[in-house]
């Protein structure tokens, strides 16, 4: 799947593996969400795939640590995400409403 001849083919087996797991896992936002949330997995799929290539412990007990390592980072990265946007909205709805207070037009 490495060759250059099936990464268009790659990517859309990739795609659908991160669809497939958060279709199942319940997961049904119809928003930008949907976009990051497949993004997100198919980057830790495509590296523990990766990463246990190499992997020579017993039943992959390796590529399971650095899985929850990957999942563990994406979920503070998520969440990190949607505070920082929570702040610039809250920043920005305070920021035009100082600015209709004093007689500004937007």
């Amino acid at each position: 799947m490495a060759r250059p001849s099936n990464v268009a083919m790659s990517l859309k087996h990739l795609g659908d593996i991160a669809d497939d797991i958060w279709y199942y896992a319940g997961d049904r936002s119809p928003d930008m969400n949907w976009y990051t949330k497949r993004a997100s997995l198919a980057a830790v799929y495509s590296t523990a795939d990766l990463y246990m290539t190499k992997d020579s412990s017993t039943n992959y007990a390796e590529t399971e640590r650095f899985l929850k390592r990957r999942l563990d980072e994406a979920a503070w990265v998520g969440s990190s995400a949607r505070q920082l946007g929570t702040m610039l909205t809250f920043g920005a709805k305070s920021m035009l409403s100082a600015l209709a207070n004093r007689g500004g037009r937007f």
